[in-house]
This record gives C-alpha cells, sequence and structure tokens, in this order.
C-alpha cells in the first residue's frame, strides 16, 4: 500500500513500481501449497497485478530495465500463461546475462508467442556464444525448443 501511494504521488517512481511487482508475486507465492509445480487459481489475481505493475514500469524504465525484475516477470507470465509478455521479459534477461541459455529460453518463449523470427535469431546468438566446445549441446537445445515448444498451446 505504501509503494501504491509512492506511485500515486510520483507515477514514476520507478522503486516503488519494482517493489509492488516483486510483492505481489510474493502474495501469489505465498498462496502456493509447498512442494506444488504451479499457482492454484487464487493467486491469479495477484499475478495479474505484478503483471500490470511490471508493464507500468516497463514503460516509467525507458529502455532500461532491471534484469532481476524482469526474472520476476518472466514468472509472473508463465504463470499467467502470456508468452508474448514472457517473451519480452526472457528478451531483457538475454541481453544482460548474455549467455546460451538466457537465449535459448527466448527462443522458448518467442515459439510459444508464434513469434518464429526472434526464435530464429535467439537460437542464433544462442550458438554464437557457446564456447566451441558446446555449439553442437547448444544447437540441439535450440531445436529441442523450438520442437517441443510449438506443441504447446499458445496464450
Amino acid at each position: 500500500e505504501r509503494n501504491e501511494k509512492a506511485v500515486a504521488a510520483n507515477p514514476r517512481n520507478t522503486a516503488a513500481m519494482k517493489e509492488l511487482v516483486r510483492d505481489e508475486y510474493q502474495l501469489a507465492t505465498a498462496q502456493t501449497a509447498p512442494n506444488a509445480t504451479g499457482f492454484p487459481k487464487e493467486a491469479r489475481d495477484e499475478l495479474t497485478a505484478a503483471g500490470r505493475w511490471w508493464q507500468r514500469y516497463l514503460k516509467a524504465a525507458k529502455g532500461k530495465p532491471d534484469a532481476s525484475l524482469a526474472n520476476v516477470a518472466l514468472q509472473v507470465y508463465t504463470a499467467l500463461n502470456k508468452p508474448k509478455q514472457g517473451q519480452e521479459a526472457a528478451e531483457i534477461v538475454a541481453a544482460a546475462q548474455e549467455t546460451p541459455a538466457s537465449y535459448v529460453r527466448v527462443v522458448q518463449y518467442a515459439t510459444l508467442a508464434g513469434d518464429k523470427r526472434t526464435a530464429d535469431l535467439a537460437g542464433t546468438k544462442a550458438v554464437d556464444l557457446a564456447p566451441k566446445s558446446e555449439k553442437k549441446t547448444v544447437r540441439d537445445q535450440v531445436k529441442q525448443a523450438k520442437q517441443t515448444q510449438a506443441a504447446q498451446p499458445q496464450g
């Protein structure tokens, strides 16, 4: 509530928005049973609120979003089955981490979102970033990400 007031007083208060994304995600997580693999229906409102705060934060951050917060957003959009928004968050994380694994994750979300071009570009980047000894493995991971994800429903 304090952070909501801070954003109401200053709509560009990115620090408060970041806290609101994390707070709403924490509230959703608190409703999850131990050893559960997903969020219960009861957590949907908090996840949706976290997603709204993330979108507001992105607009206010003006192209310089926090990659660790993007990781939280990625979890939110995974739980909400929103691959396009998940792809956006995965791209922010990948740009910050610059690892093959982070770009393979972009391939997964882009494929789910139906964005073949981004999936292809991210796959190329993942292979390019891999050490020579791991390129074949990363190529296989990219191929698998495209195949297994294409079979899932798009949200």
